[in-house]
């Protein structure tokens, strides 16, 4: 069962939650797994023109949006919160100097939109 553990709006407009999806697998051993979701509304300051905005629009609607785990196997039961709380805090000290510059979301959309765009084919078949 998920669990909303938190939700940050970052100062250039990127969302992340950090979601408890951890469970039991053995005995009072437990997987703690949190899965921080990242979400970034396609804003038109962020595109240089609306072809580029109706562009990447058409590949992922309203807001781009990823995910990245964070887990940590064989925690016994009394330190399960405590070692989801630790997750979240290690990742918000080491990703949020990153994630929260100004450049940030213009960079990440240039790096989806370019990971998006076809292959150049070097070699062509001979027929």
């Amino acid at each position: 069962m998920e669990q909303l553990r938190r939700e940050d709006v970052l100062e250039n407009g990127l969302n992340v939650a950090f979601v408890d999806v951890s469970n039991r697998y053995y005995g009072d051993y437990h997987r703690v797994r949190i899965e921080v979701r990242c979400f970034l509304p396609l804003r038109p300051e962020l595109f240089a023109g609306p072809a580029e905005l109706d562009r990447a629009r058409h590949l992922w609607g309203e807001t781009l949006s990823w995910a990245r785990p964070l887990e940590k196997m064989g925690v016994c039961g009394a330190a399960v919160e405590t070692t989801a709380a630790d997750l979240v805090e290690a990742f918000v000290a080491s990703a949020y100097p990153y994630l929260s510059r100004p450049e940030f979301p213009v960079r990440l959309l240039a790096r989806e939109l370019a990971a998006r765009r076809p292959a150049p084919r070097l070699l062509t078949p001979n027929r």
